[in-house]
């Protein structure tokens, strides 16, 4: 590259010389700080970009996304696009077309459930559109083509009294108490791992989760979440003289796996639904919330959701509960 130009736009471009002609390439980038990252870090010159593949993409993207992402979020974007390159022979990116798309959501079909597929799709979707951000392709051609249709399946909650059960069977008290605290916040996994003492105030009653080094929160927003008494009483039984109110799982070289693990052993012996998993307790508190009648505004900042539309899927209210809504409607006399 020769040099970055602002363009009157405000997105600075990147100036080649490229076989005796002056080419402009867009960065997508509006600072000039963000404009050199983005050609440092991903190191692809003009000449190179027609010929990247899938494989070459999935390198670079996770260079120039690691420290931004969680690192769960980059083992999904790698694992996607490595599928994505299997299927496919590791196809240029310029040369791939919906039908190449159709074809990798048809072979994964075979292979594994529509929820795993959707996930992919969604994740190569949002990869070939930092792929057209940082100038590596003019379009994204999953733009044109439609998720994969997931039947409508309601998650599975556990009631007061199957939650009540699984913590007497839990002979771990730490797991007990740490399991207790999730139901209770709505905490995501990797929310709950990271958790530090120096984020809670349990004198006012607030977790105050905050992005951390290592460590980055979904959509990369901080949020408070206020606490009910047996969530404080259980941070407190959990009190150690760590950084994190869960010292032992963070130590784990795959701490979210290893409690999700422990969760299920601890479900199957208490007799629990093979469909209850760790994330289940996160609905399962939402869903507590919608049936005490608490608006859903409120239980959309508490599980941290930018859309309305995505808490709605993590509140069930069953018929019992409609029943009672309805006969709050006046009652007409037909005398």
């Amino acid at each position: 590259m020769s040099c970055i130009i602002k363009r009157p736009s405000g997105i600075y471009y990147g100036v080649y010389s490229y076989k005796g002609k002056r080419v402009w390439r867009s960065t997508r980038a509006r600072t000039h700080e963000e404009a050199i990252h983005i050609v440092n870090r991903i190191g692809i010159k003009y000449e190179s970009w027609k010929n990247l593949t899938i494989l070459q993409l999935q390198a670079n993207l996770l260079d120039v996304l690691e420290g931004t992402l969680a690192p769960g979020t980059l083992q999904i974007y790698k694992n996607a696009l490595k599928m994505f390159a299997e299927v496919l022979d590791d196809l240029y990116l310029m040369s791939i077309t919906p039908y190449h798309i159709e074809k990798f959501k048809s072979a994964r079909l075979k292979q594994v459930s529509p929820q795993m597929v959707s996930i992919e799709f969604r994740t190569l979707k949002a990869a070939f559109s930092r792929a057209v951000k940082f100038g590596m392709i003019e379009t994204n051609p999953f733009k044109d083509v439609r998720d994969v249709k997931i039947p409508e399946k309601e998650p599975r909650i556990l009631s007061k009294e199957e939650f009540e059960h699984l913590t007497r069977v839990i002979g771990d008290q730490p797991l007990k108490y740490i399991l207790i605290v999730a139901v209770y916040t709505m905490m995501r996994a990797g929310e709950l791992i990271h958790l530090r003492w120096s984020d809670i105030d349990i004198e006012r009653g607030f977790i105050h989760l905050k992005n951390q080094e290592g460590f980055t929160l979904k959509g990369r927003r901080g949020r408070s979440i206020p606490l009910n008494q047996s969530a404080i009483d259980a941070l407190r039984r959990l009190q150690n003289d760590s950084v994190y109110v869960c010292e032992r799982e963070i130590t784990f070289r795959r701490p979210v796996a290893s409690l999700s693990r422990r969760f299920k052993m601890y479900a199957r012996r208490a007799g629990l639904p093979e469909e209850i998993h760790l994330h289940s307790l996160r609905h399962t508190g939402a869903t507590w919330l919608s049936q005490k009648g608490v608006p859903i505004f409120f239980t959309q900042k508490i599980l941290g959701h930018s859309s309305i539309s995505t808490t709605l899927i993590y509140t069930r209210r069953d018929d019992e509960d409609l029943r009672k809504a309805i006969q709050q409607l006046d009652v007409l006399s037909l005398n």
